[in-house]
């Protein structure tokens, strides 16, 4: 599986791909480090998601846990 993600002024995530138990463990950390200290709501871009199973779910929540002023998908 193949999973992608850009990083856009620490505020806007866009991933890509499969999100699944082979993918996310690659970009868990790179991706918490983006929207810790975020100015503003941290916009998560999913357009091109392929595929969203339940390790990438959790991601989702981590990511919204670790945003200071809020998510959204």
């Amino acid at each position: 599986p193949w999973a992608g993600m850009r990083v856009h002024d620490g505020a806007r995530l866009e991933l890509a791909g499969e999100l699944d138990v082979a993918t996310v463990p690659g970009m868990h950390d790179r991706a918490l480090a983006a929207v810790r200290g975020a100015a503003g709501t941290v916009v998560v871009d999913l357009t091109a998601v392929t595929h969203l199973a339940s390790a990438g779910i959790g991601l989702l929540l981590e990511i919204a846990a670790g945003a200071p002023h809020g998510l959204r998908v």
